[in-house]
């Protein structure tokens, strides 16, 4: 140690320099759009731009700032190249600036773009898109209809939204061979369907996680809006036969999925991923740990804990801890629960408000909380007026892991678009390598929060050479 102490004295007075490559590495920008004909460039200290330029007949240098210039060159008949023709004169170009001896480094002038912003006109309202890098991610793959995302829910109905993503083959695990259409107030899956996949880019209604992604209707659900093993399973199967490539199960039993007391779940989800079936699990609302909640804690589930607009820790009713899939936004608020354990629908904040037009009715004991916490997302109220049955295709907000899940089943979406070969394994993997670490919330939340952008990047880099 002490002979090390005078050597960083000499460090420290030594006169501070700017040390640049000596060789700089060429970069072509690969499929990058750039600039034609122009070059970023910074000269080595006490280099005269105007003496760099001469060296090179017919190059125009502009200062760009105190470090930065820009070389300009359009060759001849440079006015009618194609954009590979330019794009290769520009790249020429970039080489003979480089090998000049003053030159410390150049690059390509970069066109840079805004990041996909859908077009539809409650899209602002879905706060819970940009907290994940979906925008950016959508500039990567908005999906691709050979992508099917199975929701294994209430069933559906009819929402203009999703009507041109449900495919006609749909289950109803209650009463196979019937159709599988949503008969309940409490209009679930439409919900959890329009964050997975709504349409996007028609000027109206929101915009779902994967674009362009189909969805698989399975209602397993029965006549009490309950949710039977036996349905789950059954539906499980008929997805696996219908060749979905992910499965999003928005709902929760308290028990542990063990061997002992959840066999069949766990045999059906094993059947699931080793057909390669990307299977995503609402972690649950129970203020627990995940592992106390089936389907989430079935091996080869992901599970999905829920997060608020502050993204720094849980969301009050959400289950959580170490061994939790990846967290994704969920909405805020509470839940409330009577003596008998039924959730008190009137004093729970999760059930938050409409918005946009047409305004949700507030008919057969639905409840709007004048509030904004949830995630943003379609909504259907079936009613009868004057012994006529109706419907109301709306919007709201909604909180709750089941809300969570999808915005990971949208995701997988997206990277099973760029790359059809990743494996459940591989797909999980990059989820939680690629999430964004949340120190507030410690074990928690898993991992840390999605992060669609770097998800789907990464997804598409391991399909590249």
């Amino acid at each position: 140690m002490k002979r090390t102490l005078p050597l960083l004295a000499l460090c420290l007075l030594a006169p501070a320099q700017t040390a640049f490559p000596s060789t700089p590495p060429i970069d072509d920008g690969g499929d990058l759009d750039l600039v034609p004909h122009e070059i970023l460039v910074r000269f080595k200290p006490g280099a005269r731009a105007a003496e760099v330029a001469a060296r090179i007949p017919g190059l125009a240098v502009e200062t760009r700032s105190r470090t930065l210039h820009l070389a300009r060159l359009a060759p001849a008949g440079a006015a009618g190249f194609g954009k590979a023709e330019a794009r290769a004169a520009t790249l020429q170009l970039l080489e003979r600036v480089r090998r000049l001896p003053d030159v410390a480094y150049a690059q390509p002038n970069y066109l840079f773009s805004l990041s996909h912003t859908p077009n539809d006109l409650l899209y602002p309202q879905q706060w819970h898109y940009p907290m994940v890098g979906l925008p950016s991610a959508w500039d990567i793959t908005r999906g691709n209809a050979s992508v099917r995302i199975a929701i294994l829910d209430t069933g559906r109905n009819y929402h203009p939204e999703l009507a041109a993503k449900w495919l006609p083959n749909e289950y109803n695990a209650e009463e196979p061979g019937y159709n599988a259409t949503d008969r309940s107030k409490f209009s679930h899956g439409t919900h959890v369907a329009g964050i997975a996949a709504a349409s996007s880019g028609n000027g109206t209604g929101i915009a779902g996680t994967c674009h362009d992604c189909m969805l698989l209707n399975v209602k397993v659900t029965d006549a009490r809006n309950r949710i039977p093993l036996d349905n789950v399973i059954a539906g499980i199967d008929w997805a696996i036969a219908n060749d979905a490539d992910v499965m999003n199960m928005s709902f929760e039993f308290a028990e542990p999925c063990t061997q002992l007391r959840m066999p069949a779940l766990r045999d059906a989800i094993a059947r699931a991923t080793a057909d390669g079936i990307v299977v995503v699990a609402a972690a649950g609302n129970g203020r627990s740990m995940v592992d106390n909640t089936s389907p989430a804690s079935c091996p080869g589930a992901i599970s999905v804990a829920a997060t608020d607009r502050d993204a720094k820790w849980l969301s009050p009713y959400s289950n959580g801890g170490p061994s939790t899939g990846i967290t994704a936004p969920g909405g805020g608020g509470d839940l409330v629960f009577l003596p008998d354990g039924r959730v008190d629908t009137a004093a729970s904040t999760i059930y938050g408000n409409t918005a946009g037009h047409p305004q949700c009715p507030a008919v057969n004991g639905q409840v709007f909380n004048p509030n904004h916490f949830g995630a943003f997302s379609t909504w259907s109220v079936p009613y009868t007026e004057n012994g006529v049955a109706r419907i109301t295709h709306c919007y709201r907000y909604l909180s709750g892991t089941s809300m969570a899940a999808p915005h990971v089943s949208g995701t997988v979406g997206l990277m099973r678009s760029v790359n059809p070969s990743l494996t459940p394994a591989q797909i999980a993997s990059i989820l939680q390598r690629t999430a964004r670490p949340m120190p507030l919330c410690g074990p928690d939340c898993g991992p840390g929060l999605l992060d669609a952008h770097a998800a789907v990047a990464a997804a598409r880099d391991l399909a590249s050479p």
